[in-house]
């Protein structure tokens, strides 16, 4: 949800409690009963927020070999350096540091710039480019969110 809002317009309430309904569903698979999951998109977004904040997530040793794994294969990729910004700037410092990204100045601006680009740009795209339903409605959307 938060890279959606990142460039897309915000989803209506409507929108966030279906999104939220069939996330619930994938509790099933790491255990959870549908009692032990917040019942709304506004109830699990203060959750959300409130454990981003707490000490009940931290990262491990293992964690964070995975995250430089991740780095490793990005590398071997060569992915724009605003792209791999925007994914660090994500999370919390607390956690962006314990998995060892460092953001600075220029990076953050960097990403700023090539959201400013991509709102800008992709609404006037051909649109033999935007082939496929989802493709079509982000540029739909990208084009409201301009205006």
């Amino acid at each position: 949800m938060a890279v959606h809002d990142l460039i897309l317009p915000p989803f209506s309430v409507e929108k966030r409690e279906r999104y939220w309904a069939k996330s619930r569903l994938f509790g099933a698979i790491f255990g959870l009963t549908s009692s032990e999951l917040p019942t709304h998109w506004d109830s699990f977004a203060a959750y959300n927020a409130a454990m981003m904040q707490s000490d009940t997530l931290s990262v491990s040793t293992a964690a964070r070999e995975v995250a430089q794994d991740l780095r490793r294969f990005t590398t071997m990729l060569r992915p724009p350096r605003w792209y791999q910004t925007l994914s660090a700037g994500l999370p919390p410092d607390r956690l962006r540091t314990g998995f060892g990204f460092a953001l600075d100045e220029r990076d953050r601006e960097a990403a700023e710039r090539a959201v400013a680009r991509i709102l800008r740009i992709y609404p006037k795209m051909p649109t033999g480019f935007a082939t496929s339903a989802p493709t079509r409605k982000l540029k739909r959307d990208c084009s409201e969110r301009r205006s």
